[in-house]
């Protein structure tokens, strides 16, 4: 039984209006509905329209209404700079979305209720809080966890004294912080080790992995590769040695092959009894940068690469 609702006169705008000639039952004119959300509704319309402008907008002849939702448009965020967004749902219903440092912004916190209208909430840092890193070096790509009653947030970070990439770990009492750091780094392996991604599994332990890329420069080509490692239970440290997730190895990711060899940025789900993970490949900025999928019957691997991979990839024509 489909529910119908009356549309608002603030929603729609009618412009020059709608003109009906003496003895005709047709008349050309534009109704442009305005509406903010994601969830779709159905609005009653007292007449019956002819075509929609947008396949958002769907047209029953059965029925004279209009079916509207799940439209946005980009960049949904203008503002300020966002880089390297991710975004949670916290149990207060909102979303909330954090992005990689500026120069003006200690890593922006936005919150939403529809994951398209965004309200600037501050930074995960202040002066108070922020980091100390060696060197004064640059922080980015922030992810945030709630775990055990609290917010950790992994954050990849330049050791500028050594030229290292490191990954340090933060945590607040709430989604919006301020965050107060904990391990900067979290851990050094002697080697650069960016792009954490918590993931706890639904085991009765409730075990805590971590991703992270393993990046460096060999033999005039840069390098990515992906390694997994069971966390201790108060994410203090790890416990056994990193194993390899995944590597540059299928035919789209050797399009560079003698300038980037890359695999970074690992994200993991799990539905049913199989694990899913995202992760990119390429060089970061350059054509064919991607993302892939691979599976596998546990956190720890063996994983498994698409065969129909990639996902998606850069469109540089599209400035995408």
């Amino acid at each position: 039984k489909t529910s119908y609702q009356l549309l608002p006169v603030s929603n729609y705008d009618l412009g020059e209006g709608v003109t009906f000639k003496a003895g005709e039952n047709q008349a050309n004119g534009e109704i442009t509905i305005k509406r903010e959300g994601m969830a779709v509704v159905n609005y009653l319309l007292p007449l019956q329209l002819g075509h929609c402008s947008n396949e958002s907008i769907i047209c029953r002849d059965e029925v004279c209404y209009l079916q509207v939702g799940r439209t946005y448009t980009n960049p949904i965020i203008s503002d300020k700079s966002v880089p390297d967004p991710s975004v949670i749902r916290a149990k207060d219903g909102y979303f909330y979305l954090y992005a990689t440092q500026t120069k003006t912004y200690w890593m922006p916190v936005y919150r939403s209720k529809d994951l398209v209208n965004w309200e600037y909430q501050g930074t995960a840092f202040n002066k108070a809080t922020e980091p100390d890193l060696p060197g004064g070096g640059a922080f980015w790509a922030p992810e945030v966890k709630y775990y055990k009653g609290k917010f950790y947030m992994t954050y990849s970070c330049l050791n500028a004294e050594r030229g290292v990439l490191l990954s340090c770990l933060a945590v607040s009492d709430t989604p919006d912080g301020p965050f107060e750091d904990l391990y900067t780094p979290w851990f050094d392996l002697g080697h650069s080790a960016i792009d954490c991604h918590i993931f706890v599994d639904d085991d009765k332990a409730k075990t805590p992995y971590l991703y992270f890329s393993k990046n460096g420069n060999q033999d005039g080509y840069g390098y990515g590769e992906n390694y997994v490692v069971e966390l201790k239970k108060d994410l203090s440290g790890m416990v056994g040695e990193p194993r390899l997730v995944s590597r540059a190895s299928q035919p789209w990711e050797k399009v560079r092959w003698n300038v980037n060899r890359c695999n970074e940025g690992v994200t993991v789900i799990k539905k049913g009894k199989t694990y899913y993970m995202t992760y990119s490949a390429n060089d970061t900025g350059f054509e064919f940068y991607g993302i892939g999928i691979a599976t596998a019957p546990h956190p720890l691997g063996p994983w498994t690469k698409y065969d129909d991979n990639p996902l998606m990839t850069t469109d540089l024509s599209k400035g995408v």
